[in-house]
This record gives C-alpha cells, structure tokens and sequence, in this order.
C-alpha cells in the first residue's frame, strides 16, 4: 500500500475518534457501533 494512503487512513481514524469523543458517543478509545462503521466504510473508498 502506498505510504500518502496509509498516513491518510490514519488521519481519519483520527478525526472520526475526536468526533465520537467529543459528541460523546463513546468512551476514550472506544468507537461506537455507528462511528465504527463509518471507519470501516471509510476504509473501503480508499484507492491503492
């Protein structure tokens, strides 16, 4: 896998952890059932 689509699947699981935190969906760590699932969908559309 390319090393910029790595470091940008990265990125966004970092952003959708700060939104479930902060919109307190979950406990630190921890993703929600639906901020799970957005990860994962997320991770689907990236292009290797």
């Amino acid at each position: 896998m390319h090393p910029r689509i790595t470091r940008e699947k990265r990125i966004v699981d970092k952003m959708i952890t700060i939104y479930c935190r902060k919109n307190r969906h979950s406990k630190k760590g921890v993703l929600c059932a639906d901020c799970e699932e957005l990860k994962a969908y997320a991770h689907k559309t990236f292009v290797n």
